[in-house]
């Protein structure tokens, strides 16, 4: 299930902890497309697909409403995430 960005609200009740790094070479950068996404989208519409694989971590938003996702199958425009987005993002 994503997770969202919310201050100490991340850590309540942890049952396992994972890390990211950050790729080495060329990595996926992108935009969510204008009209952003909505709550529980499985998709997103994005500006650019080239350098992201399946399975590339995403975050979506910015600041306390960032959240944490990951691409499902091959990148395509709506991508195609692996949970519903937790909240609408512009």
């Amino acid at each position: 299930m994503p997770r969202t960005y919310r201050k100490a609200e991340l850590w309540a009740g942890v049952t396992a902890v994972g890390y990211i790094r950050e790729q080495t070479g060329t990595h996926g950068d992108t935009t969510v497309k204008a009209g952003g996404v909505t709550a529980a989208q499985v998709t997103c519409p994005v500006t650019a697909i080239a350098n992201f694989t399946n399975g590339d971590p995403v975050f979506i938003g910015a600041n306390e409403q960032m959240e944490f996702n990951q691409i499902e199958a091959a990148p395509a425009d709506p991508m195609p995430l692996k949970y519903p987005t937790f909240r609408a993002h512009d």
